[in-house]
């Protein structure tokens, strides 16, 4: 009884500790990950993204020739407190790749995975690497 007692209490601290540190605020002038259809808050600035959607992935895949790079599209919705929340799309064939939005500057750093040859990308397996700069 002991034993399925302690292991119950190690898998439940293992699940806040996993939590707890899943939740590493996000910081002005920092690189951070989003995953689609997740959503992080900027610490100290009243400020949250959420990650929408990928809107296209038309990226050239590894292993084929093509005449063109291609692009994606992805949504971000960014909230600021006591405002509305405003769309807003990041493409990674821009340079920069970035929106200003209110006082600060959404930027797109890559976009993960990048497209395999017949391999589908399902849309929640998206990873966005981003960075929020403040004019």
């Amino acid at each position: 009884m002991l034993q399925r007692i302690s292991a119950r209490a190690a898998v439940l601290i293992l699940v806040v500790v996993g939590a707890s540190a899943a939740r590493k605020p996000v910081r002005l002038n920092e690189e951070f990950d989003l995953r689609a259809g997740r959503k992080v808050s900027i610490d100290k600035e009243n400020l949250t993204l959420s990650f929408v959607s990928v809107m296209e992935d038309s990226r050239c895949p590894q292993g084929v020739d093509c005449i063109r790079a291609g692009n994606a599209t992805l949504r971000i919705t960014v909230t600021r407190a006591g405002g509305k929340a405003e769309q807003c799309d990041l493409k990674t064939d821009m340079e920069p790749p970035e929106k200003q939005v209110g006082a600060y500057r959404i930027g797109l750093i890559k976009l993960q995975p990048y497209p395999k040859q017949d391999v589908p990308i399902k849309s929640a397996d998206y990873v966005a690497r981003l960075i929020v700069r403040k004019r």
